[in-house]
């Protein structure tokens, strides 16, 4: 009976030994509760857990995680951003996030990245749909004729005297049509 009373306790949390938790003093001892991201060790102290170690393929997936004391971050992979509680990084859908990319064509959003599905007459360049100049590409397009680009496809016009044939790609004198 006399033990609490002869032999005060003593606080050994005055000492402040836990480090990264909060100390609850006992009878001739003490107990740590370890902060969020900390863990219990054999000495009775508080030690950083390496989150990046510990939840490996569960945390930072399509990005690198770095541990930090006490908790750890995601570094996104390009095409990629932090989940709300920032424990993996998902996909960016860039057909929402940029709109009007590919345009005329049509954007299709892929794992970490997009591409564009450009319609007739247009080719892909940096991202975006770019009109082919016909013209340009193929000078002897209108035989006869003159050649003016337009979105998407070109025109062939024809000097007077001259009609355009069926395929809209050659210019007939008109008397030639006559000896046919």
């Amino acid at each position: 009976m006399c033990f609490s009373l002869c032999f005060p306790d003593i606080d050994e949390c005055d000492r402040q030994p836990c480090g990264n938790g909060t100390c609850k003093n006992t009878v001739g001892s003490y107990n740590c509760l370890c902060f969020p991201g900390f863990e219990l060790t054999h000495n009775n102290d508080c030690m950083d857990i390496d989150e990046c170690s510990a939840l490996q393929g569960q945390v930072c997936r399509n990005g690198q995680c770095i541990n930090g004391l006490g908790s750890f971050q995601c570094l996104c992979h390009e095409g990629y951003e932090n989940t709300p509680d920032g424990k993996n990084c998902v996909d960016i859908n860039e057909c929402v996030s940029l709109p009007g990319t590919c345009s005329p064509g049509t954007c299709q959003n892929l794992d970490g990245s997009f591409r564009c599905i450009c319609p007739p007459g247009y080719e892909v360049q940096n991202d975006q749909c770019i009109d082919i100049n016909e013209c340009e590409v193929e000078p002897n397009i209108c035989q006869f004729g003159t050649c003016t680009n337009t979105p998407g496809s070109f025109q062939c016009t024809c000097q007077s005297g001259f009609v355009l044939s069926e395929n809209k790609r050659r210019c007939y004198d008109t008397r030639e049509l006559l000896f046919h």
